[in-house]
């Protein structure tokens, strides 16, 4: 009979550390709210390490070939990944294709 007592207790105690923790995350959430708008970090790099007008349009030409480049990247990744799951939700692809 003891040992049903303090189990139950301790079932009471986490049960409220549980509906307190979500209580706590659901009162902090912002409802979808984005971030505080922050200075783009390219300007900040200019700014700081003070740079000519010429690396600045070569640090704005590599920065766009970066993006490109990872956009690809992107791009080649979701195509890839809708792939795969297509192949998942088929019920007759082999091992061979997947």
């Amino acid at each position: 009979m003891d040992n049903s007592k303090f189990l139950k207790t301790v079932i009471i105690i986490l049960l409220l550390i549980n509906i307190g923790t979500l209580a706590f995350m659901w009162m902090q959430h912002q409802h979808g709210m984005p971030p505080p708008h922050q200075p783009a970090i390219g300007n900040y790099l200019m700014h700081e390490l003070k740079f000519t007008e010429a690396q600045k349009n070569q640090f704005e030409q590599m920065r766009d070939e970066h993006r490109r480049e990872i956009d690809g990247v992107r791009k080649k990744s979701r195509e890839r990944h809708d792939s795969f799951f297509d192949l998942l939700g088929n019920s007759q692809a082999d091992s061979n294709s997947v």
